[in-house]
C-alpha cells in the first residue's frame, strides 16, 4: 500500500493517505448522492477500523449541506444501542466534513433480498425485523426520527448482528423541530403517505410504516405496491392504493403473519402499530402463537388417538406421547424465560436512556434559560442606545432560545411520562443507582426522582416554568 505521513486537506481522499491527523485510508467502500464512504484504520492503533463518511468536494462549500453532516453527527451522537451503528466522531478536514462510524463487516440486507429471490426464510425474516424495530425504537426514545428506514440502510455483520445506519435525513422530534420541516425526503417506495403528503405532522409512525415495507420485502423479494417504473405504476402509489398482501405471492405464509404486515402498512398512522414495540410485541405473540401450533396441537391430537387405542392396550404409545409433551413443555418454558430475562434486560435499558435523556434536556433548560437572561439583557441594552438592528437580530435569538426551552421542558415531561410505564420500584432502583456521567447530575438528579415520584402518586408534571426552579438549587 502506498502510504504517507499524511494528506493535504486540498487533495482527493486516496489510499494510504491520513485525514484528520490519524485516520489511514485503506480503500473506499462505495458512495452516494451526497458523500463517500472509506474504510480507514487509526493510524496510532491499526487493529482498529471504521467507515468514514466524507461530503463530496462539490457540496462542502454549500453551507447547507455542511450543516446536514453536522446535524446527523449531532442526534446519531445521542444513540448507543447494539442495534444501532455506532457514531465515533465528526471533524472538519480542510474543507471536506468528515462522520466517523463503526465500521461494519457484512453486507446489507438490501444483498440479502436480492440472494433470495422468492423471499427470505419467515423465521429469519422475523429474526431480523425483531433486530431492526429495537434499533429504531432506541432512536425515537432519543428523539429521533430515521425517515428513511430501507434495506441498504440496515447492515448485517458476519455474526449476523444487526445495526441500523445513515441518519442523514434523520430528524428531531419537538414541536419547534416539526415547525422547521416541511420538506419531502426520503426513498419514496419506503415512505408513509403522511412522509409524502403532510411531512411537517409526521412522528414515530413513519419509522413504523417503513418498517412494514421492509418486512413484505423481506419476505417476497417484492415492494408492495407498483411504482411508476412498472407497468400500470405510479409514483406514489401509497396514497391511493391499497398494499398488496404477502400471501399473493407466497401463500406459504400464514394469514396471521399477513395481518401483521398489513397493521404496518396503513395509510393512517392511527390504524398502525403505535410504536416500534407494539410492532415487536406482535411479532413476538405470532411466535408464540406458531410455537403453541407446532408443540401442543400435534400433542393433543396424539393424545386423541391414544384414546382409541388405548383399548388395544397401547401403553408405551401413550408414555412415549405424555414424554413428547412434557419435554415440548420445558422447552416453552425455558423459551419464555429467556425472553422475559431480555424483556426485563431491555426495559431496564430502556429506562436508563430516559434518565440519561432526562437529566441532559433539565441541563439543557438550564443553560437555555441562563443565555435568555444575557440576551434579554443585551435587548434592552441595545434598546437604550438605539441600536434598532441590533435590537432585532437580538430578540430573533432570544425567540430561538424560549422555542429550545419548550421543547426541552416538553422532552423532559415525555422521559419522565414514559418512566411511568416501567415498573416502579424498578425505575427507583435506577434512578438511585444512576452514574453521574455530568458534574452537573448531581444537582438535578434529585429534581428527576421528585417529578418521577410525583407523576406516579399524584400524577402531576411540572410546567415549564416550575421546572426552572430546579436551575438555582
Amino acid at each position: 500500500m502506498n502510504t504517507r505521513a499524511a494528506s493535504d486537506p486540498g487533495e482527493d481522499i486516496v489510499e494510504g493517505g491520513v485525514i484528520g491527523d490519524h485516520f489511514r485510508i485503506l480503500r473506499k467502500l462505495g458512495a452516494g448522492g451526497m458523500g463517500e464512504v472509506y474504510l480507514a484504520e487509526n493510524a496510532n492503533l491499526p487493529d482498529k477500523r471504521y467507515a468514514i463518511k466524507v461530503l463530496r468536494r462539490e457540496l462542502s462549500s454549500i453551507e447547507q449541506y455542511g450543516q446536514m453532516l453536522h446535524d446527523e453527527a449531532q442526534r446519531q451522537a445521542r444513540l448507543e444501542h447494539e442495534n444501532i451503528v455506532q457514531l465515533y466522531d465528526y471533524f472538519r478536514w480542510g474543507q471536506r466534513f468528515c462522520l466517523v462510524l463503526a465500521f461494519v463487516e457484512g453486507q446489507t440486507l438490501a444483498d440479502m433480498i436480492e440472494a433470495s429471490p422468492g423471499g427470505m426464510p419467515e423465521k429469519r425474516a422475523l429474526d431480523l425485523m425483531l433486530y431492526i424495530l429495537m434499533g429504531v425504537n432506541h432512536a425515537h426514545e432519543h428523539g429521533v426520527l430515521h425517515c428513511d428506514i430501507k434495506p441498504a440502510n440496515v447492515l448485517v455483520d458476519t455474526e449476523q448482528r444487526v445495526r441500523v445506519t445513515d441518519f442523514g435525513i434523520a430528524r428531531d422530534l419537538g414541536p419547534a423541530a416539526a415547525a422547521r420541516r416541511g420538506v419531502v425526503v426520503g426513498t419514496p417506495a419506503y415512505m408513509s403517505p403522511e412522509q409524502i403528503g403532510d411531512p411537517e405532522h409526521v412522528d414515530h409512525r413513519t419509522d413504523v410504516y417503513s418498517a412494514g415495507v421492509v418486512l413484505f420485502e423481506m419476505l417476497t423479494a417484492k415492494l408492495p405496491f407498483k411504482y411508476e417504473d412498472e407497468p400500470g405504476g405510479v409514483r406514489f402509489p401509497q396514497l391511493t392504493v391499497e398494499p398488496a398482501d404477502i400471501r399473493d405471492h407466497r401463500k406459504d405464509l400464514s394469514p396471521q403473519l399477513s395481518r401483521i404486515v398489513t397493521t404496518a402498512l396503513q395509510a393512517s398512522p392511527a390504524a398502525r402499530f403505535q410504536g416500534c414495540m407494539d410492532f415487536h410485541e406482535a411479532i413476538l405473540a405470532y411466535r408464540r402463537q406458531q410455537r403453541w401450533r407446532r408443540t401442543w396441537l400435534p400433542a393433543i391430537a396424539g393424545i386423541t388417538v391414544l384414546a382409541i387405542a388405548g383399548a388395544f392396550g397401547s401403553y408405551q404409545w401413550k408414555k412415549a406421547v405424555e414424554q413428547r409433551a412434557e419435554a415440548e413443555r420445558l422447552e416453552n418454558e425455558r423459551i419464555a424465560q429467556a425472553e422475559r430475562q431480555a424483556n426485563e434486560a431491555q426495559a431496564r435499558k430502556t429506562v436508563e436512556a430516559l434518565i440519561a435523556t432526562a437529566l441532559k434536556q433539565l441541563r439543557s433548560l438550564c443553560r437555555e434559560s441562563e443565555r435568555l437572561k444575557t440576551r434579554e439583557e443585551a435587548v434592552g441594552t441595545a434598546t437604550a442606545a438605539g441600536f434598532a438592528d441590533l435590537v432585532i437580530k437580538l430578540q430573533t435569538q432570544v425567540n430561538d432560545i424560549r422555542r429550545n426551552m419548550v421543547d426541552y421542558s416538553n422532552s423532559y415531561a415525555d422521559q419522565l411520562g414514559q418512566m411511568t410505564k416501567f415498573e416502579v420500584p424498578v425505575v427507583n432502583e435506577l434512578l438511585e443507582a444512576h452514574p453521574l456521567q455530568d458534574p452537573e447530575d448531581a444537582r438535578f438528579l434529585p429534581a428527576v426522582r421528585s417529578d418521577h415520584a410525583a407523576l406516579v402518586s399524584q400524577h402531576r408534571m411540572r410546567t415549564g416554568q416550575e421546572l426552572l426552579s430546579s436551575c438555582t438549587k
